[in-house]
């Protein structure tokens, strides 16, 4: 092999990544080892040698690769990278270089296709991973245990789940209702809460200047929770006649909460069977049958009320003057006064039998009136019975007659309290007329 002088030492070539290199000098050779630019594996060949030969199985250069010994860098320029036109490379040895940059070439690929071949798997093992998440979720949505709500929608019912599924330690307890709206003549509400467990109360209350057909209408009911739903009972007037066209609020109360949670929900809702127009008419005409309905019961509630606060007047002036004459027996006088009482009492039993909380609510405008007449009329009465069972037993007891006195005395205050309503009947028919008039526009 003819070599130019001044590159007599450089023989070596190298394999590399980009194609064969060189010719290096050993310690070239060596230094690329150092700065792992070759390694020991890398083919090596020079124009002595029959083939390429992997660097570690050349004993010019095993104390390096295998003996570990230190390389000392020399100070000189770097070689060239090219092949000096007189170095004579052998054709077997040209065709294996070239065989081996094809090898390369050919692994390089295969590193591709398979880089690419995994990036196209994770692509679909990520798209899979998303399906599956979608179709959990679609499964459990439809296999979620759903309360049974019959008369919402889908809507209505998502909105109750919502409710339900909130969080209570994050946002405390909270409630809502709806109504359902299977037959409008049989109304009830949904309940819905975050509470497990806990009874609520529920008021619903009509809404007076609204109804058609009723003065009032006013329930309270507990209802127990399953699976944090519930439903009211069916709505009824307590005559057992259907719910009165109007509005209505339904509130749902927590006893046991605090102050800041005891009321959960607070809404108001419309029912009627009626269309808008049809509604306002009803309500119009209803409100004029009122105003003249109000003007008889204020008639009757005063007559009643001046008899009552004569009477009681009666009563307490004639048993004081007993007293301070000191007799209570044989006394004529209060005989004749206590038939006259009886006689009244057996009037205002029979009165009383209209006059209970069921019937009256539905029947009087003044409904509140007529209970306050009631309770009134009952502690005269009871006032009445002790003076006559005083005054005629013939004892005389300090501590019954301080007694009498006291309810005497709480009898009056209430019997002011109730004149003063009585007198403002009169401003509140003033005040359904104007709400008939407000209808009728």
């Amino acid at each position: 092999m003819n070599l130019d002088s001044s590159h007599s030492d450089k023989v070596w070539f190298a394999y590399l990544a980009d194609g064969h290199a060189g010719p290096f000098t050993e310690q070239e050779i060596i230094k690329q080892f150092y700065r792992q630019e070759i390694q020991p594996t890398t083919l090596i060949w020079k124009s002595s040698l029959p083939d390429w030969t992997p660097l570690e199985n050349l004993s010019e250069f095993t104390p390096w690769v295998h003996g570990g010994l230190e390389f000392i860098e020399p100070d000189q320029a770097a070689p060239q990278s090219t092949v000096p036109s007189s170095v004579v490379v052998p054709e077997h040895i040209k065709k294996k270089m070239a065989f081996i940059q094809l090898s390369g070439i050919e692994e390089n690929l295969r590193k591709d296709i398979k880089r690419t071949e995994g990036r196209a798997l994770l692509k679909i093992l990520t798209i899979a991973v998303l399906i599956l998440f979608v179709l959990t979720l679609a499964v459990y949505e439809w296999l979620r245990p759903r309360p049974n709500t019959t008369g919402l929608t889908n809507s209505e019912a998502n909105q109750l789940s919502r409710v339900i599924e909130t969080s209570l330690s994050a946002n405390g307890p909270t409630a809502d209702t709806l109504l359902a709206r299977t037959q409008i003549g049989e109304p009830f509400f949904y309940v819905a809460t975050n509470l497990n467990k806990e009874p609520l109360s529920v008021y619903i209350e009509g809404l007076a200047d609204t109804l058609v057909g009723a003065f009032h209408f006013s329930v309270q009911s507990t209802v127990v929770f399953e699976n944090g739903l519930a439903q009211t009972t069916v709505l009824r007037r307590t005559n057992g006649q259907e719910l009165a066209p109007g509005k209505y609020r339904v509130l749902v109360v927590c006893s046991s909460c605090t102050t800041r949670f005891r009321v959960l929900s607070d809404k108001t809702y419309f029912i009627s069977s009626q269309n808008q127009q049809q509604y306002e008419r009803s309500l119009a005409e209803f409100h004029r049958t009122v105003e003249s309905q109000a003007g008889t019961e204020a008639a009757e509630i005063k007559q009643i009320f001046s008899t009552l606060d004569s009477q009681i007047h009666s009563t307490t002036t004639q048993f004081q003057q007993l007293l301070g004459n000191g007799s209570k027996k044989n006394h004529q006088s209060w005989r004749e006064f206590h038939r006259q009482w009886s006689q009244l009492e057996g009037q205002i039993a029979t009165t009383f039998q209209d006059w209970s909380d069921e019937k009256s609510i539905e029947r009087y405008f003044y409904f509140d009136m007529y209970k306050n007449l009631k309770s009134l009329v009952e502690k005269a009465l009871a006032l009445h019975g002790m003076q006559n069972v005083y005054l005629t037993s013939g004892v005389t007891n300090a501590t019954t007659e301080t007694k009498i006195a006291v309810d005497a005395a709480t009898l009056e205050t209430k019997v002011q309290a109730l004149r003063v309503r009585v007198d403002s009947l009169e401003t509140l028919r003033a005040s359904a007329r104007v709400s008939s008039n407000k209808s009728g526009r």
